[in-house]
């Protein structure tokens, strides 16, 4: 699968280039848990590259205060020319050498978009590799203080990730709201919504329909899937964080960005995933995804 010989360290790079625009918040995050588990399988140091593009214009530094690996050292922007490494190109989690024989591989190649799927000793691999990493305290603050708000008092909180995908012109001609209210209308009064998303107006459709019952993160900045204002990508971060801390989560399943908050809350919120649309278009554009589901 990777070439080791004279391998002395991992190298990221794959979605945290300037030439990756796409790769935001949930597929940076899958990169790094990829990396976290490669050097720690190998027990070797990890070398990130990081640089702010416009789909995540933010330093490493603004997420992230420090990933402990014990001995083994994270190194951010310092590539060695002089060392070998074992470069990590991809945004997906991708498998172990040791997993490759689990059941789990005989039909896949990735772990991305598998949630309930994935064998648990995999879960645990991952959820141990977040668990490594320590975001940015001033972030998770603002986190706990709004989750703490009179609007969650005896409430159970489905997180909802609206995805319109304005940055993909085949899935979001198959984007509808209706998939996601279809969802939420199954949730009673003793559930409220903390919604997200990538278009306001498809969040205020929500809330014309859901009235009080959906709460939104105070935000100062406009929701842009790309954009060159910080503050409009770490009020995105805070969104993840607050939905990693659901009890249901609602969200495409094609999304790295609700994929990422399921693995940060330690899989413990239950899934009510938007499959539909399925079509040639996105068949072909995604051909790794077991699409019987």
């Amino acid at each position: 699968m990777y070439n080791i010989k004279n391998m002395t360290d991992i190298y990221l790079s794959g979605g945290i280039t300037k030439k990756k625009s796409s790769m935001g918040i949930g597929n940076r995050l899958g990169g790094l848990i990829s990396g976290i588990r490669f050097s720690i399988f190998y027990n070797c140091d990890f070398y990130i590259d990081w640089e702010p593009i416009p789909s995540l214009y933010l330093n490493y530094s603004d997420l992230i205060e420090s990933i402990d690996l014990g001995t083994r050292r994270v190194l951010i922007n310092q590539k060695n020319p002089q060392k070998k490494y074992l470069h990590k190109t991809k945004w997906r989690i991708d498998p172990l050498p040791s997993e490759l024989d689990l059941p789990f591989f005989k039909n896949n190649e990735h772990i991305t978009c598998k949630y309930n799927e994935i064998s648990s000793e995999i879960l645990e691999s991952i959820i141990q590799s977040i668990k490594c990493i320590n975001f940015n305290s001033s972030l998770t603050h603002q986190v706990d203080f709004f989750l703490e708000s009179r609007f969650f008092l005896d409430k159970t909180i489905v997180g909802v990730s609206v995805r319109s995908w304005p940055d993909s012109s085949i899935r979001r001609k198959n984007y509808s709201i209706e998939h996601y209210i279809n969802r939420m209308e199954k949730y009673n009064s003793s559930y409220i919504f903390f919604v997200s998303g990538d278009n306001q107006i498809e969040i205020n459709k929500l809330k014309k329909k859901f009235s009080n019952r959906v709460v939104e993160f105070p935000r100062t900045t406009l929701r842009e899937r790309v954009s060159n204002h910080k503050q409009t990508h770490l009020e995105d971060f805070i969104d993840f964080l607050i939905l990693s801390k659901c009890q249901v989560l609602i969200g495409h399943f094609l999304s790295s960005y609700i994929e990422m908050a399921w693995f940060c809350g330690h899989c413990q919120s239950k899934l009510d995933l938007v499959y539909e649309p399925f079509n040639d278009d996105m068949r072909n554009e995604m051909p790794h995804i077991k699409w019987d589901c």
